[in-house]
């Protein structure tokens, strides 16, 4: 991916249910240890913002990482943490659209890594 990849709500009060997804290559392996590293910034109304793996062929979710929202809005964020998905059908990565709502709000994502 070349450049950033900026998510913004079209609606400003975006409700529960509307997200932005990113196909992974592969499935992941439940009960096996990954690590996210990404690099991103964001002006939310929401205290915190939620990263989520999702199985793309349903509604099944997991919440990987929760981003407590601090004063360094609009400034670049360099995160990593480990996860472990708990089922094998996770093929995505989310971010719920709810979490980002408000005038003017969004996030921009300079890199997202799942190994």
């Amino acid at each position: 991916m070349e450049g950033n990849y900026t998510l913004t709500a079209l609606d400003k009060r975006a409700p529960v249910g509307n997200y932005a997804s990113l196909l992974l290559n592969r499935p992941l392996k439940k009960g096996v240890t990954y690590m996210v590293s990404m690099k991103f910034k964001l002006s939310t109304d929401s205290n915190a913002v939620n990263f989520h793996i999702k199985d793309s062929g349903s509604k099944l979710y997991q919440v990987i990482y929760s981003y407590k929202v601090s004063d360094n809005i609009n400034d670049w964020i360099d995160l990593s943490f480990d996860f472990i998905p708990n089922s094998n059908v996770y093929d995505a990565f989310m971010i719920g659209a709810s979490q980002i709502s408000g005038e003017d709000n969004y996030i921009s994502f300079a890199h997202i890594n799942i190994i």
